[in-house]
């Protein structure tokens, strides 16, 4: 049979110096790269968001489709995908006004970094 380390060693363990060092590694590491996560999956979403914005401008100039497109895209969006939020009638506008105003999807990413303040950082 396999002897169970004592609790007293357990404890011994947890105030050893270099565990703590470690541990506090490890934690920087960890917190790091959910930041580093998260920054990437803001910016997919401002590429989604701007690149719907940009077809949306696109197709209404193309085939003069009125605002009744927008409902109807963004009711089609809902169905299509139940389990996603962020297609309402007013963020389908938020995202053709975000391709009005940054034709350029490039623009929005250096502005989004500069205007951070712990841009450096990235």
């Amino acid at each position: 049979p396999t002897k169970e380390p004592s609790m007293s060693k357990e404890i011994t363990f947890h105030l050893d110096h270099d565990y703590k060092s470690f541990l506090s590694a490890l934690k920087t590491q960890i917190k790091s790269s959910q930041f580093r996560a998260a920054l990437a999956v803001n910016q997919e979403v401002i590429n989604h968001y701007w690149y719907i914005g940009k077809q949306i401008i696109e197709k209404q100039k193309q085939k003069s489709w009125g605002t009744g497109f927008i409902e109807t895209l963004s009711r089609d969006l809902q169905n299509l995908f139940p389990e996603t939020r962020g297609y309402s009638v007013a963020n389908i506008r938020r995202m053709k006004r975000l391709a009005e105003e940054y034709p350029d999807l490039n623009e929005i990413r250096a502005q989004a970094v500069r205007d951070l303040p712990w841009g450096h950082i990235v």
